[in-house]
């Protein structure tokens, strides 16, 4: 068995498959974001090139391309929630491909610009949802060609998302314009 001062476990308080109550967001604010909120409005790319699966082919080229535009390219692994939710509520705009790590834009001020780089073959719009939820505009672009094959097996989900490196950087270009 295990000893701990306090447990906290997530329940499942949906409205319905997808979207999240208002009090549930809240609390995870609430309970893991900082008091004193950081001014910085920061642009993060978030990796998986530490994970197993999902990963982003030609993640390192897109990535060249967008630190000149001042983005900082972070892994979470390793991180603690505490922090994740303190660098997530400091920034502007979040990009990466889809994976858990950007559910943590529910701790993403309000306005703040999210690229969820996904394949089409996996895709499920929980992280619209959550944006949308939370007052944050939301972008999607589908790599592996953006085509759905017409039969995608279970193992879609472990596949890793290829993309037109130059067409996903012009793509997350149009979006960091329109922050003005």
């Amino acid at each position: 068995y295990f000893r701990a001062p306090a447990i906290i476990f997530p329940s499942i308080s949906r409205y319905n498959n997808l979207s999240h109550q208002p009090s549930t967001l809240e609390f995870l604010k609430r309970s893991f974001l900082p008091a004193n909120s950081s001014d910085r409005k920061r642009r993060l790319f978030i990796s998986r090139e530490d994970a197993s699966f999902r990963r982003l082919k030609g993640e390192a080229d897109l990535c060249r391309q967008l630190v000149p535009h001042g983005f900082e390219v972070v892994t979470l692994a390793g991180v603690s929630l505490s922090d994740t939710a303190a660098l997530f509520s400091s920034a502007e705009m979040i990009v990466g491909p889809f994976g858990s790590g950007l559910m943590n834009i529910c701790f993403c001020p309000p306005g703040c610009m999210i690229v969820d780089i996904a394949p089409p073959e996996f895709y499920n719009a929980h992280h619209w949802y959550l944006s949308e939820e939370s007052g944050l505009v939301y972008a999607c672009y589908f790599g592996n060609d953006g085509l759905i094959p017409p039969h995608h097996p279970p193992s879609s989900v472990t596949k890793d998302i290829h993309i037109d490196v130059n067409d996903c950087y012009l793509f997350i270009k149009r979006m960091i314009e329109r922050l003005g």
